[in-house]
């Protein structure tokens, strides 16, 4: 193999590599924002250290060990402080004070746990006008806390999906959840802070994400993306509310007395006069408040 064509080659792959590299979570830029970063397994922390990424290198931030405590760099001592290390050693998230236009950019968390070792987290900063957080929905479900929610699209099937992805958005970030290559049967599921579940089978029509055990934080606004290989594009956005089981049973018990005082109005719309209907809707409607 001459050296042209091993150039050519290596650079093949390299498009490759990063064809299928992602960040785990978008943020949108602000004076005072934080970059989370929160191991859902197991195990003991022996140190963490979050890194900005530059094209050519990664460049330290700030290290925390338990043991030693912290060091933040000099050039971000002013800047950034660990939220949580004091009170979740799995939680290690970078607060930013008086951040820039100079903060954008690509940063990893990096954890060493013992006996599992290794774990990181890659986190985008974008500049708020690039940033879509508000967005509309196209299904409401509602659920009790500590339930097995399973949420679901369908795909098109016109010009069949060659990739499908999940993500949770919010105001300030977007946490990219999983990615499925559903021409190879393959997926990606991001550094997310709890277990979720997906099936990246090949061929799929429809796309489903399982978060097992809710709380109220996984409350929010979940989008299905997919894309065929003609390029296009079809979204599904459902918005998941979580409650605990008491006003879960209020919630139900409140649409059935809506539901039959509605029927009885309707039923007796016509043996009633128009002052009567009145006086009845009132009724209803304050004792709805």
């Amino acid at each position: 193999m001459d050296y042209l064509t091993f150039l050519l080659a290596v650079l093949h792959v390299h498009k490759a590599l990063c064809a299928e590299t992602f960040h785990d979570t978008t943020v949108k830029l602000a004076k005072n924002m934080t970059l989370e970063c929160v191991y859902p397994s197991g195990g003991t922390l022996t140190q963490v250290e979050w890194f900005k990424v530059n094209e050519t290198e990664k460049e330290s931030i700030a290290i925390f060990n338990p043991t030693y405590g912290m060091v933040i760099r000099t050039p971000y001592a002013e800047k950034v402080y660990f939220l949580n290390s004091t009170t979740d050693l799995n939680d290690m998230a970078l607060s930013f004070h008086n951040a820039s236009e100079a903060d954008v950019g690509l940063y990893s968390c990096v954890l060493e746990t013992f006996p599992q070792g290794s774990w990181e987290k890659t986190v985008q900063v974008v500049p708020s006008e690039s940033f879509e957080g508000a967005i509309s929905w196209n299904s409401h479900v509602v659920s009790e806390s500590g339930k097995n929610i399973t949420l679901s699209c369908e795909l098109p099937t016109r010009q069949p999906a060659q990739r499908a992805t999940w993500e949770k958005i919010q105001a300030h970030q977007i946490d990219h959840l999983t990615s499925c290559n559903l021409s190879q049967g393959r997926g990606y599921a991001s550094r997310y802070r709890r277990r979720i579940l997906t099936n990246c089978s090949q061929g799929a029509t429809r796309a489903v994400l399982t978060l097992p055990h809710v709380t109220a934080w996984d409350a929010g606004l979940y989008r299905c993306s997919s894309e065929a290989s003609t390029g296009e594009n079809a979204t599904f956005v459902i918005r998941l509310a979580v409650t605990d089981d008491e006003v879960f049973k209020a919630g139900q018990e409140i649409e059935r007395i809506k539901s039959v005082t509605t029927s009885l109005l309707r039923g007796t719309q016509a043996r009633k006069s128009p002052m009567q209907r009145n006086v009845v809707k009132n009724h209803f409607q304050t004792y709805m408040k």
